[in-house]
C-alpha cells in the first residue's frame, strides 16, 4: 500500500518524478490517508470551537449592560423617592408605593423599604438580578440581589 506524502516533499527530493506518476500515486492511496491528508474543513473546526465562546462573552455583555442600566435605574428612584420624603410631600409608606410605581426594566418589581430614623430619610431598593438579565451569568456568581438605598437629612418643616 502506497502511503500519501505531500506533493511538496516528494518534489523537493524526487524532482525528476512526473506529475502524473504522483498523481496515480495519491489515488492509489488509501481512504484513511486521503481523509488525513484532506485539509478541507479546517476553518469549519477553528469556527466551530470559538463560537460558542464568541456567544458566551457577548450573552455576558448584555447581562452585565442591562444589570448596570437596572441599578442606575434603581439608583435614580431612590434618590427621587428619599428627596420627596425628606420634603416631607410623601411619607414612608407612600415612598414604597411611589418607588414600587416607577418604570424598571423589563417590568420587574423591586422590594421597597423607606423609613426615618430622626433627622435621616432613607429607601432602600432590592431587585432580584435575574429579573433584570436575559441569561442571569451575573446572579449565579453573586448573591443575586442589587441594592440601591439612598440616605437624606429630613428638611425642616
Amino acid at each position: 500500500m502506497v502511503s500519501v506524502i505531500s506533493t511538496l516533499s516528494v518534489r523537493k527530493e524526487f524532482p525528476e518524478i512526473p506529475s502524473n506518476l504522483m498523481k496515480a500515486a495519491q489515488a492509489m492511496a488509501s481512504p484513511k490517508a486521503k481523509f488525513i491528508a484532506d485539509e478541507n474543513g479546517s476553518e469549519t473546526t477553528a469556527f466551530v470551537l470559538w463560537v460558542p465562546v464568541f456567544f458566551l462573552v457577548l450573552f455576558f455583555s448584555l447581562d452585565v449592560t442591562l444589570s448596570m442600566v437596572a441599578h442606575s435605574r434603581m439608583w435614580d428612584v431612590a434618590r427621587d423617592t428619599v428627596r420627596q420624603m425628606s420634603l416631607g410631600i410623601v411619607d414612608a409608606s407612600g415612598a414604597v408605593s411611589y418607588a414600587q410605581s416607577a418604570d424598571y426594566l423589563l417590568g420587574a418589581t423591586p422590594a421597597v423599604t423607606a423609613g426615618n430614623s430622626g433627622t435621616e430619610v432613607w429607601v432602600d431598593i432590592k431587585l432580584p438580578i435575574s429579573s433584570v438579565t436575559f441569561f442571569d451569568f451575573i446572579g449565579v456568581a453573586g448573591s443575586g440581589v442589587m441594592t440601591a438605598r439612598a440616605t437624606m437629612i429630613q428638611e425642616p418643616s
